[in-house]
């Protein structure tokens, strides 16, 4: 795989453009903050001028006269090199004062048009001057035509035109533009070193999780992955990983046992069978010796066909298994009519059921997977129960659950023994002593058939008192 598709590039991409984003967003806003900033002082400055030039105006009802060498006037700023430059109009528009510093005659010919008359005070941008305009008048009606006196001309009114040049302002902008770009461009740079260094060590556990797991051979499943202890998700990762082989090599290894087991069950019957037919052929036997063979030929082969069948229930995958043909049945009308199959049983006199429900118990099963169910629990309290005690069937259930309780008074089972009872073709050691015939595999297709009706199969047992085995299925309403 290219080295651009690996996590490593991905999320570097991803950390770099959010970055370049960030930046750019940044950038963008601290440059216009300062566009504000300077233009706004470049404003405030201007009406600081404007103010001072207007102290220097005597308006009164004959007019107003510029006295500029009678009032002190300072537009000295400490602050700023660059020299703010004015005029002063008439109302005819023609300049009467304006100041002496250099850029005056390039601002007349910019402002030009605002030395007509007009009443219109402000403010604007012009090229790359900042603009401030006022107008003074005279006060009174008389103060309406142009006067020449000893003091003085005295007009009807005057106006003062300010400009501050903006270059030094566009310059500073220019300048912060260039420090922003090289600035965020350094960031971006190094953070694409930096993150890339930082997100290969980040995921350097996951490579080398990467690496043990290709190296894994399914002939040997005892390898595991390095458990990180960074208390993060690779942490989390590595475990449930784990976790995975330990349930896959489980598995293996109950698929291995199963086969074997299989194997045993499988080839016993088929010994007999084969022992029994050879010494049957080797000479001529009488009828009543044929029919020994036979009925022990056919004994060992249904017990065969017994294997073969649950063998087949049990291998055979969810997926592949057909769906159950789903009823409903009222346990409390169904059971009586159920318990009458067992009258011809020997113990059928041992069997007693006990309805605990006060309303209906109804439930959605397969009416004949479900009658196999009890009676692989029932022919398991009959061989592991001595025959004259009693065999109780309890139903209960409540709104959401129904229970049924097949119990038992037989020789019990250890407790050492109950976390497998349900695993193929394991059987007690008691029961192997007792001699009592089984394969071992009537309570695992027990479970796998309360599995399908999305129940629960446990048991309880106390030695040499009683066995219970509760079959827990959810109640239909």
């Amino acid at each position: 795989m290219p080295d651009t598709m690996t996590l490593t590039t991905r999320l570097s991409l991803f950390f770099l453009s959010m970055l370049a984003v960030v930046l750019l967003g940044f950038s963008t806003v601290l440059y216009w903050l300062a566009d504000q900033y300077l233009h706004r002082q470049s404003q405030e400055r201007l009406d600081a001028v404007l103010g001072t030039l207007s102290a220097a105006f005597d308006i009164g009802t004959e007019g107003v006269e510029w006295e500029p060498a009678a009032r002190h006037i300072n537009l000295e700023t400490p602050a700023y090199t660059d020299p703010v430059v004015w005029l002063i109009g008439d109302h005819r528009g023609e300049v009467v004062d304006q100041s002496k510093t250099a850029g005056t005659e390039q601002f007349v010919e910019q402002v030009s048009p605002y030395l007509y008359p007009s009443n219109r005070d402000g403010i604007s941008r012009q090229g790359n001057w900042n603009i401030g305009q006022r107008w003074v008048k005279g006060i009174g009606e008389n103060a309406n035509v142009m006067e020449t006196t000893e003091e003085g001309d005295k007009y009807p009114k005057m106006s003062i035109t300010a400009g501050v040049s903006l270059v030094p302002v566009y310059t500073t902008l220019r300048r912060l533009a260039v420090y922003l770009a090289g600035l965020s461009l350094a960031v971006w740079v190094t953070a694409l070193f930096l993150g890339r260094f930082i997100c290969g060590r980040a995921l350097l556990p996951v490579r080398n999780m990467a690496a043990i797991a290709s190296e894994m051979q399914a002939s040997d499943l005892a390898g595991r992955l390095p458990v990180l202890t960074s208390q993060d998700e690779l942490e989390d990762l590595s475990r449930a990983f784990n976790s995975l082989l330990d349930r896959v090599q489980e598995t293996f290894e109950r698929q291995r046992r199963f086969t074997g087991d299989a194997s045993h069950q499988l080839r016993t019957p088929l010994t007999a069978i084969l022992g029994q037919i050879d010494v049957a052929l080797r000479k001529d036997r009488t009828n009543d010796e044929y029919q020994r063979v036979l009925s022990t030929v056919h004994s060992k082969a249904h017990r065969l066909s017994r294997i073969v069948e649950s063998l087949l229930f049990l291998a055979r995958a969810d997926s592949d298994a057909p769906e159950p043909r789903l009823e409903l049945l009222d346990l409390g009308s169904w059971l009586p009519t159920y318990f009458e199959s067992w009258e011809d049983h020997d113990r059928a006199k041992d069997i007693s059921l006990e309805n605990h429900c006060s309303g209906k118990c109804v439930i959605s099963v397969d009416p004949e997977l479900f009658r196999e169910l009890l009676d692989i629990l029932l022919d398991n309290a009959c061989k592991y129960s001595p025959p004259g005690t009693g065999i109780h069937v309890r139903l209960e259930c409540s709104e959401r659950q129904v229970a049924i309780h097949v119990v038992d008074h037989g020789f019990g089972i250890a407790e050492s023994e109950l976390p497998n009872l349900f695993v193929p073709f394991v059987r007690s050691e008691e029961s192997r002593l007792r001699g009592i015939e089984g394969i071992g595999l009537g309570l695992s297709i027990a479970r796998r058939l309360t599995a399908v009706f999305k129940g629960e199969l446990t048991v309880t047992s106390r030695k040499n008192v009683e066995t219970c085995f509760t079959v827990r299925l959810p109640c239909t309403r």
